[in-house]
Order: structure tokens, then sequence, then C-alpha cells
């Protein structure tokens, strides 16, 4: 018995459109629902891991403005004989605007509070009482918890807390003296923030994510079908709160849904498109497809992010190839956006916010480094200790304001000073005290720098009426050696310490070097 053609095609039809049918189930059972699946299980996570990040950095400033403002060297004398010069010189209400932080405290060794604030943003000074009050347990519990700081030399610790129902984000370092004990505080310094609406809308504006924040109890009420929540813990391990926001991860749930149409709509598509012809599919389709995933492949291959050409003559892959370069475009500027806040975070580590010079950390390590150059090749070392003359009685008459515009003014001038000479680093030490360590400087040299930065101060002329000089004058210490000679750099330091000192009782505005 023949069969007609047509029933032929039909056969061939229903065979195709059976091994279709059925590729169509294997392919969303066994490929595309655990893609999914698996997508959804590591977008969730990488949320998850980008919150908890922001949380950690935040921390992280907290942690590392305490032990900035611990390592200042009027934080002893301030602990020990309560000198407020220490309070005067590195809490004004610009600190509190700088740093972006709720109040601070400082600790004496048998944790008693010395000084503290809780900061009026609106008002810009401090509040009559304490808002958040920071009882005995809770102080145990954080200072218990502090770990040794390798690069600072000293104890410190960060975290979040619940305290008078407020959830407190902290950083907290020891304040030590290192010629005694590292491992045996004389004080503490700590900074803190509260964790709420506003500071979360910061995490959220950072993340560039939809993040609110909500109560253990109130959790089942701020969830809805596209958020997923993430618990934080305090300290000791409890939870505290929690964070709401929007998981992009739903967005692929959707696909479970549309099963039944999607697989509907691609079986009849396959058919219509064998009716059509394979050949006119692959004109069409397949080899404009192929070229734009050589082009995608040839980006991946070489690691650069450059556009696609677009294709005027198919509208459909003009459109992926459109989207596709506004995708690159897009990583592109999140990339520029990524380094200029990385090159941000490193400046601000190794730089002092007010004047723009090196501050105490990035001394440190400047020192280490060249110790290390003067063991192999026995060039000296200089160290200058500058110290601006009466300029407590400067900021006691003239205010915080202007001594912190002196200060700038220094920091401009010590820049201009040294600026030709890359073997010279100009920082601030503490207060109104800097310096300049010099390597592969004769010390000739080194004296005419100094007596450049004197005549720039003085041509400044800036009044200072309770100076004997009725204006802002600089005592300046130096001492050179090499380091065979030395048993540590700190005994440089002392040498030029002891310089300025002998500068300062011969009537200031002195260069003196020691011997």
């Amino acid at each position: 018995m023949r069969s007609s053609i047509e029933a032929k095609i039909h056969i061939i039809l229903l065979l195709i459109a059976a091994i279709i049918l059925i590729s169509n189930i294997a392919m969303r059972l066994f490929v595309e629902t655990p893609y999914i699946n698996s997508l959804q299980a590591e977008l969730a996570q990488k949320e998850v891991g980008r919150i908890n990040n922001a949380i950690t950095h935040h921390l992280d400033l907290l942690e590392l403005n305490a032990l900035t403002y611990s390592s200042f060297g009027d934080a002893n004398a301030f602990i020990s004989h309560e000198n407020y010069n220490y309070v005067k010189t590195y809490f004004s209400p610009s600190t509190y605007k700088a740093l972006d932080v709720d109040g601070v405290r400082v600790y004496n060794s048998s944790r008693r509070i010395v000084y503290g604030c809780d900061f009026n943003q609106e008002m810009l000074r401090c509040h009559d009482s304490y808002q958040v009050k920071f009882n005995t347990i809770i102080k145990h519990t954080i200072i218990n918890n502090l770990k040794f700081n390798i690069d600072e030399a000293r104890l410190s610790g960060q975290g979040i807390l619940t305290i008078d129902g407020h959830q407190v984000a902290y950083g907290i370092s020891a304040v030590v003296n290192k010629e005694l004990d590292i491992y045996a505080p004389i004080g503490f310094v700590l900074f803190w923030q509260k964790v709420d609406d506003d500071l979360v809308e910061k995490w959220a504006n950072n993340l560039e994510a939809n993040l609110s924040l909500t109560s253990l109890t109130d959790i089942e009420k701020s969830m809805s079908a596209d958020k997923e929540y993430i618990v934080v813990k305090d300290t000791i391990g409890n939870d505290i709160f929690s964070l709401i926001y929007v998981s992009d991860s739903h967005k692929h749930s959707s696909l479970q849904s549309t099963w039944y149409l999607s697989f509907f709509l691609n079986t009849l598509i396959s058919i219509a498109a064998l009716i059509l012809g394979f050949k006119f599919i692959d004109k069409i389709l397949i080899r404009p497809l192929q070229k734009l995933a050589r082009n995608v492949g040839f980006i991946q291959k070489e690691g650069e992010l450059k556009k696609l050409p677009e294709e005027e003559r198919d509208v459909e892959i003009s459109l992926i190839t459109q989207e596709f370069n506004k995708l690159i475009a897009q990583i592109k500027i999140q990339q520029i956006d990524l380094e200029k806040k990385n090159n941000s975070l490193s400046k601000q580590s190794r730089q002092d916010y007010l004047t723009g010079l090196a501050n105490r950390r990035r001394i440190s390590f400047h020192c280490d480094e060249i110790w290390k150059k003067s063991l192999n090749n026995e060039s000296p070392m200089i160290i200058c200790m500058c110290d601006c003359d009466k300029f407590k009685e400067y900021n006691d008459n003239y205010g915080h304001d202007k001594g912190d515009q002196v200060l700038k003014m220094v920091g401009h001038l010590m820049k201009q000073t040294i600026k030709e000479n890359d073997n010279i680093l100009a920082g601030r030490y503490g207060g109104e005290e800097f310096v300049f360590i010099a390597y592969k400087v004769s010390l000739d040299e080194m004296k005419t720098y100094m007596e450049r930065f004197q005549k720039a101060i003085e041509q400044e002329n800036m009044e200072h009426l309770y100076s004997p000089f009725k204006r802002i004058t600089f005592s300046i210490g130096i001492a050179q050696r090499k380091s065979s000679e030395l048993s540590s750099i700190e005994e440089l330091f002392s040498l030029s310490d002891s310089a300025l000192y002998t500068a300062k009782s011969l009537g200031r505005n002195k260069i003196v070097v020691a011997e």
C-alpha cells in the first residue's frame, strides 16, 4: 500500500515534533531547571556577601578612626593626667563631621570614662547628656573581645551591640605606651554610630541596592515574594536585627512559573521553523548569531572590554548588540568607580585628613623602609622635628577653626618646600608637631630646606599676638645618623626631639642640629 507524500510529510513532522517535545522536556528537567536553581543560589550568596562586606567596611572605618586617634602622642598624656589639649586638638565639631560618627568615648585602664561626647549633627555640638550609655557589662564585653592588631602594634576591635534599645556599631582601639608594654593598654578610644535607617540607606547607596532595616519580630510583616533577608549578629553572636533586600535571584524564579507557556510556544515555533525550512533559518538567524557569538568569544579571549560592531541588516541582532554594548559601557563605568573608591580608601589610610600630609601610619611604614635601606648601603638618615611655637596659646585665643587653618597652611608649605625632592617625606606627627624624613640627602641640603620652610612661614606673616614674634613661627630640631650608629629608628626621633627642645629653650624660631 502506497502512502501519499502528504502523509509522509505529516509523519515526519509528527516524529520531529515528538523529538522536539521530548527534547524540550528533557532540557527543562535536566538542564534549565537545575541551572536556574543554581543561579538563584549563587546570586543569593553574592547578595548576602555584598551586604556583609558593606557592614564590615563600615566597621573597619570606625576601627581605623579609633586606631588613628589612639596613636596620637597626646592620648597618653590625656588619659594619664587628663590634659585636655588632646580633646581640644582632636575632638572639634569638624572632627565629628569629617568622620561621620555619632559619638566617642575615651576610657582609662580601669575602664572609667575620662571623656565622652554624643555629637548632635544638627546643632554641631555635644549633647548635654549621653544618648547611649555603655554600661559596665557592655564595656567589658567590648574590651574583652579586642584582638591584637599587628600593623598598629596594639589591641583593637569592632562590632555591633544592642544598647538601651539601640543597635550601635563601634570601633575601638587601645592606647598604649610602646616604651613599656604594647600588650598592657593605658586606656581605650571608642567611636560609635547608631545603626538606623539613615545608616542603612548609606549602605544601600554604596551597594546600589534596595535595603531596609527591620527588627527580628517584624521580618514576616516586611517580606514579599521578591524580598529576602539576612540576620545580623552582635559581637557575642546574638541575633539583633535583620536587613530586608530585593533579591535579583527572584527574577529567575519567574521562569519556572512560565514553564508550560514557554514550552508550548517553543514547540510551535520549532515546528513552524521546520516547515519554513532550515536554510531560511540558517540564513536569517543561525549565521548572524554565530557571528555574534564569535565576536563575544573574541572579547572573552582577549580579556579587553570592547563594543561589538552593530549589524544594520538584522534588527534583532542589532538590538542584542546594542544591549550588550550598553552592558559593556556600564561595566567600564563601574570599574572606574570601583578604582576611584579603592584609591580614595588607600589615600585615607595613608594621609592626614586635615593637612594632606603623611599620617603617623604612613610615617611608620616609611621609616621602616628607609631603615632597611640604610642597613644595606650605610646611607645616613635625617629626621627634622618641627613644632609650631606657642600653638596652644594660639588655639586658646584664636579658636580651633583658626588653628586648623594654620595647620592646613603649614601642610601646604611643607609640600611646596620639598616638592622637587622625592627623597624627603613630609608628615604630621601629631597635633602641631610635624616631621621631615630624609634619605640620601646631605645635612647641608636639609638645613637649606628647613631655612626655606621657615622663610615660607615668615612670608605668610600670620598674626600670633601671644607669641614673642607676634606671628606664627616654627622651631626645628635636626638629627642625622647612619643606621649602624643607632639601635632603632626611634633613637633618631629622640635625638631630633632633643634638638627641637634645645631650639625651644634658645628662644624658639630656631634651627638646631643634634651633635
